[in-house]
């Protein structure tokens, strides 16, 4: 791997850390949310996370801001199964992944 990519690589886990970190309980919200939610949809997306968070009351772009794109990033809780374009208006039907629950834990 060259210096630029393996620079990049850091300074992106680098910053996903800062975002949960400075979310912590707002985030750990989330997540179970997530894990909740699984089970009875089988595959979702943060879209998914966010519209039952708003829906609880809560205020996404304030609570979870940039920390969203790392509620899924437990690969031992969760795994990629494919990806659809967005459905919140304001994310310019942007890519998100579609996820699901590991061996069904």
């Amino acid at each position: 791997m060259n210096d630029g990519l393996q620079e990049g690589l850091q300074l992106k886990e680098e910053g996903i850390a800062r975002a949960v970190a400075s979310r912590k309980e707002n985030f750990r919200k989330a997540q179970s949310m997530a894990i909740q939610l699984a089970p009875i949809k089988g595959e979702l997306t943060t879209d998914d996370v966010k519209l039952v968070y708003e829906e609880q009351g809560g205020n996404w772009i304030v609570d979870i801001g940039p920390a969203a794109g790392a509620i899924f990033r437990n690969r031992e809780v969760w795994e990629p199964v494919g990806y659809e374009p967005s459905s919140s208006p304001k994310n310019h039907a942007r890519i998100n992944y579609k996820w699901k629950l590991k061996n069904g834990n």
